[in-house]
């Protein structure tokens, strides 16, 4: 089996490390977090699949508490902020607002362009400070910079939390209550002006591959899903696992 070099995690939402599971735990399933729900997950955790890849690019809402990060090192591992991470306690491990991040591989390096933030459409039932943030997108300042970079480095490889607009009637669970956010705009400017080989994101928290007519091929993570390159910049399977 090809060893896992560069491993991209999607939403976390906590699941930092797995539970210990109580006999009392399921007695209304309704009433778990879906993720915890999912058979297709069943036993996985963000420690465990970091524990199998060299370097890891996780795409957004990890969680809003950080300490069983402690063992694990910022230098291998890393994160960008999705619309539920919590903004003012972010650890080394987490990127920036926008820009490149660089993985060495066997011969030169694999050069990723990110992009943090999205737009919650439960605000109402949040409560900022807390669990929103009123900063969770770029401002519209920050959202100019990081075009006028993204033009100048005309990435093969980009990852960020959300998708461009074009893409959300097709991915979106509520597509159709959704109205599009700055940074759904803000990720199409960028995708007019340059088409990458490889787009990843989360936040919508299905598993979801699209071969764009314009050369993109476009990945979307389900929650804990992930998506491997081997130490060559090659992909080890064509859908997320």
């Amino acid at each position: 089996m090809t060893s896992v070099h560069f491993r991209l995690i999607g939403d976390v939402h906590g699941r930092i490390q797995e539970r210990v599971r109580r006999p009392d735990r399921d007695k209304d399933r309704r009433y778990m977090p879906a993720i915890w729900r999912d058979p297709r997950i069943r036993g996985r955790s963000y420690l465990k699949l970091v524990s199998d890849a060299t370097y890891s690019l996780q795409v957004g809402d990890l969680s809003l508490d950080y300490t069983e990060l402690r063992n694990v090192d910022y230098r291998f591992h890393r994160a960008i902020a999705g619309n539920h991470d919590h903004l003012g306690k972010l650890t080394p491990h987490f990127l920036g607002d926008f820009g490149m991040h660089s993985v060495p591989l066997n011969e030169g390096e694999l050069s990723v362009f990110f992009v943090r933030g999205a737009a919650s459409i439960d605000v109402a039932s949040r409560v900022e400070g807390l669990n929103w943030w009123h900063d969770e997108e770029l401002t519209a300042e920050q959202g100019a910079k990081a075009l006028e970079l993204y033009k100048e480095r005309s990435p093969s490889m980009v990852v960020t939390h959300d998708c461009p607009a074009e893409l959300v009637s097709s991915i979106a669970t509520f597509a159709h209550a959704l109205p599009m956010s700055a940074t759904n705009l803000l990720l199409q400017e960028m995708f007019e002006a340059h088409p990458p080989q490889w787009w990843i994101f989360g936040h919508h928290h299905k598993n979801w591959v699209f071969q764009h007519p314009r050369g993109t091929r476009f990945i979307c993570l389900a929650s804990l899903a992930y998506f491997d390159f081997d130490a060559d910049g090659r992909s080890i399977s064509w859908k997320p696992e």
